[in-house]
């Protein structure tokens, strides 16, 4: 029986400071988690951030990355490849933010709602707001009834 870990997975993209929001969010509410920052890299691109640029924050973190073509689809792999149980990732691209969202604006965070396995608990933050959380939900098992005959 495989040890999962319990880590909180940020979700980074390409911009630093829309990455770096979901991060220092994600620190003060990991619940004393481990945080693993998780990119999907598109060729020719690089790690948007730097964890060591976080200021006056000590945090201690592992990265993780695969290289697709498409980030949705990356994302979803990661989590069924390393198990993930809780993700934070970005709602919405931060110039799309107003005090009235309610609802996904990123075609990839739409995705990721979506197609994520449902045991993933994930925040969607923007600008450091939540804007929704899907909750994990446990797997149902459903077996098969069987009927007594009765004589």
């Amino acid at each position: 029986m495989a040890v999962v870990e319990d880590k909180v997975y940020v979700a980074v993209g390409k911009k630093s400071k829309e990455s770096l929001s979901s991060l220092l969010w994600a620190i003060p509410n990991s619940g004393g988690r481990q945080i693993t920052v998780l990119h999907v890299h598109q060729p020719a691109h690089e790690i948007p951030i730097s964890i060591r640029r976080l200021d006056n924050c000590h945090v201690s973190a592992d990265v993780i990355y695969t290289e697709k073509d498409s980030i949705e689809g990356g994302i979803i792999e990661l989590i069924l490849e390393h198990n993930i149980k809780r993700l934070v990732m970005g709602a919405a691209a931060d110039r799309h933010y107003s005090r009235t969202m309610v609802d996904l604006r990123s075609t990839k965070a739409i995705f990721v709602r979506l197609q994520a396995p449902s045991s993933c608990h994930i925040h969607f933050l923007c600008k450091g707001n939540i804007i929704f959380t899907r909750l994990d939900e446990p797997a149902v098992s459903v077996s098969p009834t069987t009927n007594s005959d009765s004589g």
